[in-house]
């Protein structure tokens, strides 16, 4: 029986790309392998039939003796799973075709239930929702009825996010039992609902929800349609309490604001470095409808402010490249004092701090091209009513020389470490 235990990362990339190109029918007819039943290779978003990606990866590490059949050798967790895992993937038990809801409240009971929750950046949880919680599940935030000061509001869904990493917690002592072992997953592609969602009175309208208090469980499984139910309700228009009009207050024009100076000691979510317990793959990376308004806006911000504090020479040779579609590798672009162009690339996040980042390769090369010649603008609570900047001049070198950021080839994605 042919051995896959020498299989290469390489080989098995190989293998999900074509997977991507055919897509699971036709991949699976292909290689001849059924639809998997308990083992799926996460990688980005997508969940792939493990079993067909390692024989088809056998074909691209061995090309001369070709892909293995389903009959050739045998899967499940001791053998297939053993390896992905070796490699560096994620598996996944049972494939994760739904949505989850991550509650956030503001105010919560007691102590005990306590969590380093920041909005739009990270989640923490308990043991017991590890099984639950996987990178690159869609999801969708809610709070219950306490919030601060000692008010009370309508429970309701405000945003939306993807699973990012997973890793446990780093401050808790090396002998914590696992049964009080607490979790931290990072969150993607953060969007703020345009309309909160009322989560209905009585009845529940969305959740398959049998008892009122099965609200208060932090993190529940939903599926896909009612995923796409309330983020439709989200997109439509809220219903008028009154005859004044209803504004929508989640955007706030770019012009009139005055952004706050970021820290930049502050600016990125700091996770522990992987040692066999960080979980996820940066995979492909998933971009909402709503990107290029966040884009825009926050490129709109770092433009205005660019004017009103380069000199006067400066500011008239400053240009707005990205607003005319042109993309050289930077948004924005001026003739500083001593006749030097300078190129700044706008990113920006709606939450308070950066989960990660990531730049194309036309990007970055442009980065370490340029040099001093080239910044990148940081822009947090994007689309608020005060949002933040901070610039980094020469980021290839910044993030090139620090031990506490890792540079992925994603696109490429930067983020904090502890």
């Amino acid at each position: 029986m042919p051995s896959i235990q020498n299989i290469s990362k390489e080989s098995v990339l190989n293998a999900v790309q074509e997977f991507d190109k055919l897509g699971r029918k036709e991949f699976l007819k292909k290689y001849g392998y059924g639809k998997a039943q308990s083992f799926f290779l996460l990688f980005g978003k997508k969940s792939y039939d493990s079993k067909a990606i390692v024989g088809a990866a056998y074909g691209y590490e061995y090309q001369s003796e070709g892909p293995l059949s389903n009959q050739q050798f045998s899967g499940g967790e001791e053998t297939v799973a053993r390896l992905l895992e070796k490699l560096g993937f994620f598996m996944l038990k049972g494939e994760s075709t739904g949505a989850l809801i991550l509650a956030e409240n503001e105010v919560t009971v007691s102590t005990e239930h306590n969590y380093d929750d920041q909005t739009g950046v990270q989640y923490n949880y308990p043991k017991n929702y590890v099984n639950i919680i996987k990178p690159g599940l869609p999801f969708i935030y809610y709070k219950g009825v306490r919030r601060a000061g000692g008010k009370r509001g309508q429970p309701e869904y405000f945003g939306k996010g993807t699973i990012g990493e997973i890793w446990q917690d780093p401050n808790q002592p090396e002998d914590t039992p696992k049964k009080d072992i607490r979790w931290y997953c990072s969150v993607e592609n953060y969007e703020v609902f345009k309309n909160p969602v009322p989560t209905g009175k009585g009845q529940h309208i969305y959740e398959e929800i049998e008892r009122p208090r099965d609200l208060t469980v932090s993190v529940r499984k939903i599926s896909k349609d009612i995923y796409e139910s309330i983020l439709a309700a989200a997109e439509s228009e809220p219903v008028k309490k009154s005859t004044k009009t209803t504004k929508n207050k989640s955007r706030e024009p770019a012009e009139t604001l005055e952004p706050g100076k970021l820290d930049l000691n502050k600016a990125f979510l700091r996770k522990p470095k992987a040692k066999g317990k960080r979980k996820g793959d940066p995979g492909t990376p998933n971009y909402s409808k709503n990107a290029k308004e966040t884009g825009d806006w926050c490129e709109e911000q770092v433009y205005k402010q660019l004017k009103k504090t380069l000199s006067e020479k400066e500011a008239k040779s400053l240009d707005w490249l990205a607003q005319r579609g042109e993309t050289p590798g930077w948004d924005i672009e001026y003739m500083d004092n001593q006749g030097i162009l300078q190129k700044i690339e706008v990113k920006g996040t709606k939450a308070s701090q950066f989960s990660s980042i990531e730049i194309t390769a036309n990007e970055w090369s442009a980065a370490e091209k340029y040099g001093k010649e080239f910044s990148l603008a940081l822009v947090t609570k994007a689309l608020s009513k005060q949002c933040f900047i901070a610039y980094i001049p020469d980021p290839f070198q910044h993030f090139s020389e620090q031990n506490n950021f890792i540079v992925e080839p994603a696109r490429f994605r930067i983020s904090g470490t502890l």
